[in-house]
């Protein structure tokens, strides 16, 4: 008997340890520790105290009562200035009105709060930033962040840490709003973070057929004179935007214009697209591109690059500060001194393969996929003879290099007089033409449209091509004579202040840059029109040669017809054409047979070689793994 009273004792007691267990739904609260049992009945009745605490912010209510098992309904809203209510809490559980309370004792909700903004603080880590500071709203996007830049690197883009960290962008949504701060990260530059996608051709900028560059970004970089002088004589023709976004690409580096300054989404070219645009600037990238390939017109940027013609040691430095994070990318320029082609691209980093031979890696915008693309350096102890590129097969026997900060010089400066003034430049539209000095000296001449110099000074910018209507070179101040052999003359020429153009059914004019004006050898019925124009207006003469004479056109547009006869008799001088010179055996090496099976290697000007360098004419390529 008494066995069995405590069996159901027993038995009551699990019963009651079931009721007293938590019930409901998974949102439901644990209870606290071990209290002592309630009977069910009990428990269906318990009634508990709930106290809000509005941390910092206010409440209408302070306390509610809830019955054990029910729900707070409803739940009072606090307000806090400067911050967005997120609910109320017990602990890391979020309560709301349909919670069911299982708490057998007395409880606190406290109510969580996000901040409606931050401030965002950041630090350049040794560069330069637009902005230290921005206020960032709660809920949206961090949008358009500070530019930075720091001399000789690549801006990589902001981080929580200053090393390490994850990197925020236009589009980072902040969880956690409060005040923090960004840490800048820094690179050297390298293929990645130079390189466009697009390529250096009309399909990679969507030009037309016969696209030229448009006036209005030559009035963009130059005075309004100089603007249309130079749009007449290299606007006829697209040649290509080579320097322009190697130049574009290495002022990412130095200056204040970025990736970010196009589209605020982006740190590298690469993100780029044509379109994007610079609204301080009012140029969209493809027009701002082809404003710094007018810019190597300059009188600055081309003495920069005549100084610097196979100054390869220096080419070498650069490229090596440039990759240690200690210098800028370097535009480097390629050239054909027999027919004006020319091509630029950007240098980056160096590598020494062996004692006589090393790796000048660059950024090819006619490759820009082709991250390996390397040209080869040949050396001689310390000093280098010649040079080779391995991965096309370009015709350049000259290299040098542009300082970009004297780019970055005539940038600042555009739109002022004074840019261009390189002596005087000349364009023939003959094929065939002489130019000749004052003593009667065959200067230069034009065969089948090639140029070829035979006096210092001359040096061809562009050659006549298919989609070129003449030779454009330049010359050093003095006075000079043009033969045009079986047509008619076109010659424009720009030099004393003033811009000739002349068309004339004469095949001879001398210029004088001394006083001003041009003479005409024009026989009976020759017409002619020479337009001169200066930084003031414009003059025009044009007439038709009555009697075989000399017709002076001066730059006020006034023309005076002076008859050979008397010509002749005052003592004038006729011109008469040299034969051409001999032909100096050359000294050459003789053609391999086995050129044609790797790239061709040019020679440095073999008298800059000391008496103990070997004979650069036999020289031959160290064994680096493939043919040269």
């Amino acid at each position: 008997m008494k066995s069995e009273g405590i069996k159901k004792l027993a038995a009551f007691s699990a019963a009651v340890m079931m009721a007293a267990a938590p019930l409901g739904d998974a949102a439901a609260f644990a209870p606290f520790g071990a209290d002592s049992a309630i009977a069910a009945s009990a428990a269906e009745t318990l009634t508990l105290t709930v106290t809000f605490d509005a941390d910092g912010g206010t409440c209408s209510a302070k306390k509610a009562k809830v019955t054990y098992g029910g729900t707070i309904s409803p739940l009072p809203t606090p307000t806090k200035e400067g911050y967005s209510f997120l609910g109320w809490y017990y602990g890391s559980t979020k309560v709301t009105e349909k919670t069911k309370i299982k708490l057998k004792k007395n409880f606190t909700l406290k109510a969580s709060w996000q901040k409606n903004s931050c401030l965002l603080t950041f630090d350049p880590c040794g560069g330069s930033i637009s902005s230290k500071t921005k206020t960032y709203k709660s809920g949206t996007i961090v949008g358009a962040l500070p530019v930075a830049r720091k001399s000789g690197y690549t801006f990589m883009g902001w981080y929580t840490k200053k090393s390490g960290g994850t990197r925020i962008g236009y589009n980072t949504r902040i969880s956690n709003v409060r005040d923090r701060t960004f840490y800048a990260h820094w690179a050297a530059p390298s293929f990645a973070t130079l390189r466009y996608t697009f390529d250096n051709s009309s399909a990679g900028f969507g030009y037309s057929r016969n696209y030229v560059i448009p006036r209005a970004r030559y009035k963009y970089i130059y005075d309004r004179f100089t603007a249309d002088v130079l749009y007449d004589l290299y606007g006829r023709s697209w040649f290509g935007n080579c320097f322009g976004i190697s130049a574009s690409s290495a002022i990412f580096n130095i200056g204040t214009i970025k990736p970010q300054s196009f589209n605020s989404r982006y740190y590298f070219a690469k993100n780029l697209s044509l379109t994007d645009t610079n609204k301080t600037l009012g140029l969209t990238l493809l027009e701002y591109i082809e404003s710094l390939q007018l810019i190597q017109f300059s009188d600055k940027v081309q003495l920069s690059m005549t100084a610097h013609e196979n100054d390869v040691k220096s080419i070498v430095t650069r490229a090596k500060n440039c990759m240690n994070g200690k210098g800028k990318p370097l535009p480097i320029c390629l050239y054909n001194a027999k027919n004006g082609a020319g091509h630029a691209l950007l240098a980056y980093k160096m590598k020494t393969v062996n004692a006589n031979t090393d790796r000048l890696y660059i950024y090819d915008s006619n490759y820009p996929t082709m991250s390996g693309a390397y040209i080869t350096l040949f050396k001689q102890g310390t000093k280098y003879v010649a040079f080779s590129v391995d991965y096309t097969d370009y015709d350049y026997d000259t290299i040098s290099w542009v300082d970009i900060s004297d780019v970055w010089y005539v940038w600042q400066r555009k739109g002022q007089e004074g840019l261009y003034s390189l002596g005087s430049t000349i364009s023939v539209g003959s094929e065939n033409a002489g130019v000749y000095g004052a003593d009667g000296a065959l200067c230069a001449e034009i065969r089948n449209g090639e140029f070829t110099p035979y006096a210092e000074g001359f040096d061809i910018v562009h050659t006549m091509s298919a989609d070129a209507e003449g030779v454009v070179f330049t010359a050093p101040e003095g006075d000079y004579t043009v033969v045009a052999e079986g047509c008619t003359l076109d010659v424009k020429l720009l030099g004393g202040g003033n811009y000739y153009r002349v068309e004339s059914d004469s095949d001879s004019m001398t210029f004088s840059l001394s006083d001003s004006r041009i003479e005409l050898a024009a026989k009976a019925g020759d017409g002619y029109t020479v337009t001169i124009s200066d930084p003031c207006g414009e003059n025009v003469a044009e007439g038709v040669a009555e009697e075989d004479s000399v017709i002076i056109i001066c730059a006020d547009g006034s023309s005076t017809a002076v008859p050979i006869e008397d010509e002749q008799a005052s003592g004038g001088e006729e011109i008469v054409t040299e034969e051409l010179p001999a032909e100096e055996p050359s000294d050459e090496p003789a053609e391999d047979s086995s050129a044609d099976e790797g790239a061709e290697v040019y020679y440095f000007d073999e008298e800059e070689l000391t008496s103990d360098s070997f004979i650069v004419n036999e020289l031959e390529a160290p064994d680096v793994g493939g043919e040269v």
